[in-house]
């Protein structure tokens, strides 16, 4: 559901090689903060909400980084020279802003310096790519719905399976024909709930004379018994 997140992540971090292709980092981060704005902490697994919220809130802070200090950093990280005071000012600014001084203490020399910001902004967004794993789906906060006045203990518990499922993950994917389907089957075990749980309409629809002749409801299928239920009631065409 959040892949395509992972796949920009991915990106961003094979970009920071590369002088020619860093200086669109800003523009990508910009991309990723505002996906990731869109997921909520109490969708993750509960260990994994306090990370993710943090991280959403580093990279934010990233996109406030001008595209001309993620292509100097590449630049100096690779720089041939042996003088360690070559970018050392303008990378120990970039430290403080990226909030990494305390993932890389003073003195560095310039070069050292870029490589580790480098390092510790890979190891960032590798994190947030393994902490968007933990995402269970739109709608994990809201309460739990419980379908109480169901019966049936073992239908109880795969109607609202199946809700969950629905409310979750096949309605918040648009996934519109897959959500009708299911949809239909809760609905039709509710029915079927229902016409089991009044044993005089159960016997009247066995007493129909194309009912099957041994009452194990586990063979039964749904269609047929509300078939035969309805017909009972006076609702068959015929």
């Amino acid at each position: 559901m959040v892949q395509y997140i992972n796949h920009l992540l991915r990106d961003v971090v094979d970009r920071l090689d590369d002088p020619n292709k860093a200086r669109s980092i800003q523009s990508r981060l910009t991309v990723i903060a505002e996906e990731i704005g869109r997921l909520d902490p109490p969708d993750f697994m509960p260990s994994s909400q306090a990370n993710f919220a943090d991280l959403r809130r580093l990279v934010r802070l990233w996109t406030e980084v001008g595209p001309e200090w993620w292509e100097a950093l590449p630049g100096i990280a690779s720089y041939p020279g042996s003088d360690p005071g070559h970018g050392l000012d303008q990378m120990h600014r970039l430290r403080a802003r990226l909030e990494l001084s305390e993932d890389i203490p003073l003195p560095r020399a310039g070069k050292e310096t870029a490589g580790l910001i480098m390092a510790a902004v890979r190891a960032r967004l590798k994190e947030l790519e393994r902490v968007l794993d933990e995402y269970r789906g739109q709608g994990l906060g809201y309460p739990k719905r419980e379908f109480l006045f169901v019966k049936d203990v073992a239908m109880k518990r795969i109607i609202e399976r199946d809700y969950q499922e629905l409310r979750m993950k096949v309605f918040p994917s648009e996934s519109h024909k897959c959500a009708v389907i299911l949809a239909g089957s809760i609905l039709e075990a509710l029915l079927y709930d229902l016409i089991l749980r009044d044993p005089i309409r159960v016997a009247a629809a066995m007493a129909w004379g194309n009912a099957p002749t041994k009452p194990d409801k586990g063979k039964f299928v749904k269609r047929d018994i509300t078939a035969r239920t309805l017909k009972t009631r006076g609702h068959s065409k015929s």
